[in-house]
């Protein structure tokens, strides 16, 4: 059985996966999943914002299970080769001041647009005839 993501989770997959346009400013929800120990002050305004902007039902959209999301001020690149800190799917070295997904099974880093393509999860469109419509 999986298991329920925490409202932290959550919230940092929304900013690592961008999931927000333009004039939408993450740093209160980056703060708030980047420190060691929020209050519960803090913790009351993440859950608000997980359910006022329904991360739930964005987040569903995508196979999120064995990947953990890193913000780029976690990674020291310093130290991996090449190899290292390619992408896993395209073979391209990530920036290092990007937000970056971790592959658990592979041991492996995927930029954050590789990811969004390869890990969305498709809805089968089921068409109907033109005849079943007019019964």
């Amino acid at each position: 059985m999986a298991t329920e993501m925490t409202a932290i989770q959550k919230a940092k997959w929304f900013v690592v996966l961008k999931m927000f346009n333009e004039t939408f400013d993450p740093s209160y929800l980056k703060s708030v999943t980047a420190s060691d120990t929020p209050t519960p002050k803090q913790m009351d305004g993440l859950a608000r914002c997980v359910t006022g902007l329904r991360l739930d039902e964005k987040l569903d959209k995508y196979n999120l299970h064995g990947f953990i999301p890193f913000y780029d001020t976690e990674l020291d690149w310093s130290d991996m080769t090449n190899d290292e800190a390619s992408c896993f799917k395209c073979g391209e070295r990530l920036d290092v001041e990007c937000d970056v997904v971790f592959d658990e099974t592979e041991k492996r880093f995927w930029s954050v647009e590789e990811f969004k393509k390869h890990s969305r999860i498709r809805v089968p469109v089921v068409k109907k005839s033109a005849k079943s419509l007019m019964m």
